[in-house]
């Protein structure tokens, strides 16, 4: 009884701090401004195979796939006019969607260098906050735009393993590089997050999902290359 208890608790500050981050997301686009380059929307489409996965036991892996969606659904300028007549900076509001499958677990503790066979996979959603910047050397050309970006991403993150599902509000975080023209993007960008996540035990079906009362510590890095759409 206390463990459903405890279990509702956690469940209810996640969906008020979701319900937060909700308001201000909804509220920021009423003071946008319109965009000196014409582009106030974006979805992005990330895709990897560098996604590493470290746990608090000294146990590490490496994705066999990686790939992510992110829509920027509201960039809001945050100057008047352009900056040296080349220069944009945006904070960005949108979603972020993430996926990954793992290989095989490496236990690093173990002297013999044995591998478990663990395959993973790893999610991920969360509200993607942050500024970007643009830079369009060319007057006579707005649509080529170079940029960099920042972002907060809190995230509802789950790994999932044989009979166990691990669950966490993760606070990840992104930089990236790109370029744009007109309509289309290309660009780089590095990922990274941890946090403690709790145990849940679904190998019996009529039972449902238990808290086991353990937490690991899960840190997640990627390395991913992506394709922007503008609009």
């Amino acid at each position: 009884m206390h463990k459903k208890q405890s279990n509702t608790h956690y469940f209810m500050k996640i969906k008020k701090s979701l319900a937060i981050i909700l308001g201000l997301v909804l509220a920021l686009p009423m003071c946008a401004q319109r965009d000196p380059f014409k582009q106030g929307k974006s979805i992005s489409l990330f895709i990897g195979g560098q996604s590493r996965t470290e746990t608090a036991i000294n146990k590490e892996i490496s994705s066999k796939f990686n790939m992510g969606l992110q829509t920027n659904f509201a960039q809001i300028k945050l100057h008047k006019g352009v900056i040296a007549d080349m220069l944009c900076v945006r904070f960005d509001i949108g979603l972020d969607l993430n996926y990954a499958y793992y290989k095989r677990l490496q236990d690093t503790s173990n002297p013999h260098n044995d591998k478990i066979d663990w395959n993973p996979h790893q999610a991920e959603i969360g509200v993607d906050l942050g500024p970007s910047v643009y830079v369009a050397p060319f007057e006579d050309v707005r649509e080529l735009q170079f940029m960099a970006f920042y972002h907060f991403i809190p995230s509802a993150s789950a790994h999932i393993e044989d009979t166990n599902v691990y669950a966490a509000f993760c606070p990840m975080m992104n930089f990236g590089l790109g370029v744009n023209w007109k309509f289309i993007g290309i660009g780089y960008e590095h990922r990274w997050g941890s946090a403690k996540y709790k145990t849940y035990d679904i190998e019996d079906a009529a039972e449902g999902a238990h808290d086991t009362g353990e937490k690991t510590k899960f840190k997640t890095t990627a390395d991913r290359f992506y394709i922007r759409f503008n609009f």
